[in-house]
């Protein structure tokens, strides 16, 4: 039987309840945040910018939202932006609801997810934030030493230590299909440890742990220094599949007639369009570096991989493709049932499209170039 290892480790808030199921940046964001106050930001006179609290993770798949900072596309809407960074977006599914948070930008399409809209939160998925098409954020990586010595498949994973953030989450769900395409059960690794990202980067140095279900930049971190090696990347063993969605508040939909909400999208899907056309790659990767503090060699090595984040320019979720995925998560009892709907409103990414238009959202899978060749 499997034998689960804990690691306890101290979490720095920002001044908000945290339960982390997930890991975030190595490192802070070095752009100042406000805790969200307990109440919504007060209507701006009619001239003047409105305030938008917005809680997000100084992470990659963030850097539409930070390039459309950065470049202005919020002010030009009249939007002022409040940012505080979290540890994970499932801490705010309650301040979301009280409608003292307006936005998410750190939200999965999992099983909190689900079950914040099965309890009755005022809470709704207005964007695409992350899509695993073509290319993804995390993969399943070995220690250098076992890469080695021939380990470099699924196939190897029988009697072996593997690595996941947090049990009921994503990565656990990877791994157990990763397990079932091989034919293999839990039971038939060595264990299963939780442990953050930044520890299983030790834990592979030490040879504590053999495999680790890891997000960027810590696979980059792994590879370039010669710590680990990528077995598979997940937008392999679930192609398309939509992780991650910018959520929002019922009463945020609701401001100013869905003006609001309607802007804030459409300024980020032109931060979505700007960072993923290669003519802008040297700005977009010192406005990423800014706000994640993530080095700047470490983004060159990402930017256009296979490990790149990415996600649809025109903003639309796959509420089917979610809808499948956490099938898995019903059957382990993980969620009492599956919202048809996923909480999905697209009213103000209609009216954003409207003003910004659709592009093509085509991807060719034999032009993203695998990360480390």
């Amino acid at each position: 039987m499997t034998r689960m290892i804990s690691i306890l480790f101290v979490i720095l808030t920002t001044g908000l309840a945290s339960c982390s199921t997930e890991s975030a940046s190595p490192t802070e964001s070095i752009v100042p945040s406000e805790s969200i106050s307990a109440s919504a930001p007060a209507e701006s006179e009619a001239a003047g910018p409105v305030g938008v609290t917005v809680a997000y993770q100084p992470i990659l798949s963030a850097g539409p939202m930070f390039v459309a900072e950065d470049l202005g596309y919020y002010s030009e809407r009249g939007i002022t932006n409040v940012y505080t960074s979290i540890r994970s977006g499932v801490d705010v599914l309650g301040l979301m609801s009280q409608g003292d948070l307006d936005v998410n930008a750190a939200l999965g399409a999992g099983a909190a997810w689900s079950n914040a809209l099965n309890s009755g939160l005022n809470v709704r998925a207005i964007a695409s934030r992350l899509r695993y098409t073509c290319s993804s954020d995390a993969a399943l990586v070995v220690s250098q030493q076992l890469w080695d010595q021939g380990l470099q498949s699924t196939a190897d994973l029988e009697g072996r230590t593997v690595s996941v953030t947090a049990r009921g989450t994503g990565r656990d769900y990877w791994l157990q299909l990763m397990l079932e395409q091989e034919g293999l059960t839990e039971d038939d690794l060595e264990e299963v440890a939780i442990l953050s990202d930044q520890d299983s980067l030790t834990a592979l140095q030490t040879g504590a742990i053999d495999y680790a279900v890891m997000v960027q930049p810590f696979v980059a971190h792994a590879v370039l220094n010669n710590i680990a090696q990528v077995v598979i990347p997940m937008h392999e063993l679930v192609p398309d599949m939509e992780i991650g969605l910018y959520g929002s508040s019922t009463a945020f939909l609701e401001r100013e007639g869905g003006d609001v909400a309607a802007n804030w999208l459409a300024a980020t899907l032109l931060g979505v369009r700007y960072l993923q056309d290669p003519a802008n790659k040297e700005e977009v990767l010192d406005i990423i570096a800014k706000w994640t503090q993530v080095e700047r060699g470490v983004l060159d090595a990402l930017y256009g991989t296979d490990q790149w984040a990415w996600t649809s320019p025109n903003g639309e979720v796959d509420v089917e493709n979610i809808n499948e995925h956490n099938a898995w998560f019903l059957d382990n009892g993980l969620v009492e049932s599956i919202p048809e709907d996923q909480g999905y409103d697209d009213t103000a990414l209609r009216a954003a499209l409207e003003e910004v238009g659709e592009v093509d959202v085509s991807r060719d899978c034999d032009e993203v170039p695998p990360f480390g060749e």
